[in-house]
């Protein structure tokens, strides 16, 4: 029976300026190494990360020297965890390898994490039909030991309007999101993108377009996003290429966060949280 370590802990969030880190480093100009900065989190998003970072065996890393991130995001009844290693003080990022495992367990059911890609570097495991504020345990196995970190899912909540995917151009009226939230509940909005330029080059970024909170009453908060704003957004973001944008291909997610306990016997950074997420897709043509 493996052993077991787990504490309840909190961590924090730290945005790092990674494309700033390059420049200073003398990785080209700052708005080649800001672009390059955001390919690189688009790459954790979709497994490719070892094509840029240093990427080894985990089992070349000491026990205490391994960093457990993980993201358990619920969406209706369907719960994702997917989840990386690292290793302490180093810039590496760490593929499983001589029995090392990861595993997640939710209501009584546990998977194993496989990777998302044959070359991937990033870790996930799907439940379907998880109930509502379930709890959820990560798992970094080694030798016969589980080093546990669990987080409890936030409160559902929904998005009364738009009901499914948005287009919009630069004379489309106002877009409005409206959610229906538990009391107190503030999602954050979180944002990925991929754009075709004109030239016939592609970009992907990570910055949330400039929503608008206009009313928060009770359950009920409506937030606006002006045509006019998000093709001025488009237009000002930092790119290598100064060809225009063609097309833009958002997907918009408002989450509510809850971190997850620190695991005991491993690194204790990284970063571990559960959420509620609710989508929506959106396709910008200027």
């Amino acid at each position: 029976m493996p052993t077991t370590h787990a504490r309840r802990g909190r961590h924090f969030l730290v945005p790092v300026a990674l494309g700033a880190l390059l420049a200073a480093c003398g990785g080209g100009s700052s708005s080649d190494a800001e672009d390059l900065g955001r390919s690189i989190g688009a790459g954790f998003a979709n497994g490719v990360v070892c094509a840029i970072a240093n990427c080894k065996p985990s089992s070349e890393a000491a026990t205490q020297d391994v960093r457990l991130s993980y993201t358990a995001t619920q969406t209706g009844s369907v719960l994702t965890v997917r989840a990386q290693l690292h290793q302490d003080g180093k810039w590496a990022v760490l593929q499983l390898a001589g029995g090392d495992a990861l595993s997640t367990e939710l209501q009584g059911r546990t998977l194993e994490l496989r990777p998302s890609s044959p070359s991937a570097s990033d870790y996930v495991a799907v439940f379907d039909g998880a109930a509502e504020q379930a709890q959820v345990m990560v798992s970094f196995r080694r030798a016969g030991s589980a080093y546990n970190s669990a987080v409890q899912i936030p409160p559902r909540f929904s998005m009364i309007s738009p009901s499914g995917p948005v287009r919009m151009n630069g004379n489309s009226p106002d877009l409005e999101v409206l959610l229906q939230v538990p009391s107190r509940g503030r999602p954050l909005l979180k944002s990925s993108a991929s754009c075709s330029r004109q030239d016939g080059s592609l970009a992907a970024f990570a910055q949330e377009p400039p929503f608008e909170l206009i009313e928060a009453q009770g359950e009920i908060q409506r937030y606006r996003l002006r045509s006019a704003d998000l093709t001025r957004f488009l237009t000002q973001l930092p790119s290598s290429s100064n060809s225009p944008h063609k097309s833009c291909d958002f997907r918009l997610t408002w989450a509510l966060s809850q971190p997850a306990s620190v695991p005991m016997g491993i690194s204790s950074g990284g970063t571990r949280s559960g959420e509620y997420a609710t989508p929506l897709d959106l396709r910008y043509e200027p």
